[in-house]
């Protein structure tokens, strides 16, 4: 048998990764926004989603337990793989809504997460998240902002622009 050696590739090894990781984080959000009256007994509301870290998957495996890093209301900014393993990586701030990614710059560099939180008033502002921890509120949007997605190709608007879903 002959041995042949593997070879290395210029392509950094996250480049993949990051062309899927915008509608990683939007099903599952849709989903949660969309689910059925019955199924919305086994989704924690917004008040106390910051409590519950983990649950378990389809797979019936059960995801680990984490505390959560402070107080309810703060929220934090984590990763979930495919196995079910959730981590939250840093905290970001009170009252966040709804996250979407950007590997292209669309005004404040590239690969950001884009976000949407409210204050007491429920009042809502679009703001930055780098991967480093920086936590940036760019601009007030109005009220009652629920969901947040990205599309840079034209979807019947433009080219570049967010989407956001919000109730009255």
């Amino acid at each position: 048998m002959k041995h042949v050696k593997p070879t290395r590739s210029s392509t950094p090894p996250t480049r993949g990764r990051f062309r899927r990781l915008p509608i990683l984080i939007v099903a599952p959000l849709l989903a949660v926004l969309f689910a059925p009256q019955a199924a919305s007994a086994a989704i924690p509301t917004k008040a106390s989603a910051h409590r519950q870290v983990a649950t378990a998957p389809a797979s019936g495996h059960s995801a680990a337990r984490q505390a959560p890093l402070v107080e309810a209301g703060f929220s934090t900014f984590g990763t979930i793989s495919t196995s079910g393993a959730v981590v939250d990586r840093f905290g970001v701030g009170f009252n966040f809504d709804a996250q979407t990614f950007a590997s292209q710059n669309v005004g404040y560099g590239t690969n950001l997460f884009y976000y949407l939180r409210h204050d007491s008033s429920g009042f809502s502002t679009f703001g930055t998240i780098s991967t480093s921890g920086a936590v940036v509120d760019r601009f007030g949007v109005g009220f009652n902002f629920d969901a947040l997605t990205f599309a840079s190709q034209n979807v019947g608007y433009g080219t570049n622009l967010f989407y956001y879903l919000r109730h009255a």
